[in-house]
């Protein structure tokens, strides 16, 4: 029986096939529905895949701090878009098909891989990440980068911009909890989802990947 593993490169080769079934999934909605309602889940999976260019860059850097930390936290910066794709769910409630449900799944999905991947890509290497606690708190501070992603609308490159009003918009459902209630529980729920969900891909990944390519 044959029990060899994906590469890295089957693993990338897998990925941008189901990117172009992706792609034809919503031109196939664009043709028969004569809009282009969903066209911005194609944005939204780019900045889902960024993650993995800045993983692949950070594993190609020399043992250079400044560098491999510069990567790194640009990583950490742009993962929260993988997980974030999740919440475009909540444009169904203003226009809901079959065909739409299967498109925004097919693309939440697709970009939830892609951030789990590029996590389990930098894991290997980052120190930082090797600790008990690293995962749940990184899925933590994920969980209240979508909350201010999708419900107050920060963009991640708004950091650069106005820094202080993210960092005050995030401390604002810890100063303010009880007003902040059902926020708090989003972001708890959410970083539950997704540790037991990178939990099951992990599962997976080493049952169908070389891990020592990773």
């Amino acid at each position: 029986m044959n029990t060899s593993k994906l590469t890295q490169r089957e693993i990338f080769l897998l990925l941008g096939g189901m990117t172009a079934i992706a792609f034809l999934l919503l031109l196939f909605r664009i043709r028969i529905e004569g809009n282009f309602r969903y066209l911005f889940l194609v944005w939204n999976l780019f900045l889902a895949y960024v993650p993995i260019g800045f993983v692949m860059i950070y594993n190609k850097l020399e043992k250079n701090r400044i560098s491999k930390s510069l990567m790194l936290g640009s990583w950490l910066l742009f993962f929260p878009n993988a997980p974030y794709i999740l919440t475009d769910f909540i444009h169904l409630q203003h226009h809901f098909s079959v065909l739409d449900l299967l498109i925004v799944a097919f693309y939440a999905v697709l970009g939830l891989i892609a951030g789990f991947y590029s996590l389990r890509m930098i894991h290997k290497d980052a120190q930082l990440l090797n600790r008990r606690w690293s995962i749940p708190f990184l899925f933590f501070i994920t969980s209240i980068g979508v909350y201010l992603g999708r419900i107050l609308r920060w963009n991640s490159w708004d950091i650069v911009h106005q820094p202080l009003q993210i960092f005050k918009d995030g401390l604002d459902l810890f100063i303010h909890p009880i007003q902040n209630g059902w926020s708090l529980a989003f972001v708890l729920i959410f970083t539950l989802f997704l540790m037991l969900t990178y939990s099951g891909f992990r599962k997976v990944l080493q049952r169908i990947h070389e891990e020592k390519e990773i």
